[in-house]
């Protein structure tokens, strides 16, 4: 599938306001791109944690070129050329897509949220952004 409808409810899912937020030193804690890699069209997640951007990790994940499946793909920011404004953005290696994807192709949106999770150890996010919800 080309379009984003995965994704978005993937990103839309995270608690962003929490990941987004400006660390003490003036950082930003997460960075969201757009990715594109020919049809399959979704997000780059990097986490900024002082090193030099490029060598921050990221993840990557899109709606799979063939299938309904989200594909997720784990890697540093320099493996993904998320600074180019060519019609594929993002294009990594064939290799490298074939050797650090994986593939969901049921509960699609969930498996996303929890790769995404344990990639990023979240789960302190988390549970700051429930106790957030719970105070409103």
């Amino acid at each position: 599938m080309s379009d984003m409808k995965m994704a978005i409810q993937v990103l839309m899912m995270l608690p962003l306001r929490s990941m987004l937020k400006t660390r003490p030193d003036g950082e930003d804690n997460f960075l969201v791109y757009p990715y594109v890699n020919g049809r399959e069209k979704g997000f780059c997640l990097i986490k900024n944690n002082k090193r030099t951007l490029s060598e921050c990790k990221a993840i990557v994940f899109s709606e799979n070129r063939s299938s309904d499946g989200m594909i997720y793909i784990v890697g540093k920011c320099k493996d993904f050329n998320i600074w180019d404004n060519g019609e594929d953005c993002n294009c990594v290696s064939e290799e490298f897509w074939k050797q650090n994807r994986k593939i969901f192709e049921t509960d699609q949106i969930n498996q996303t949220l929890k790769m995404i999770r344990k990639e990023f150890k979240l789960d302190s996010v988390y549970q700051e952004f429930m106790m957030e919800i719970k105070s409103k």
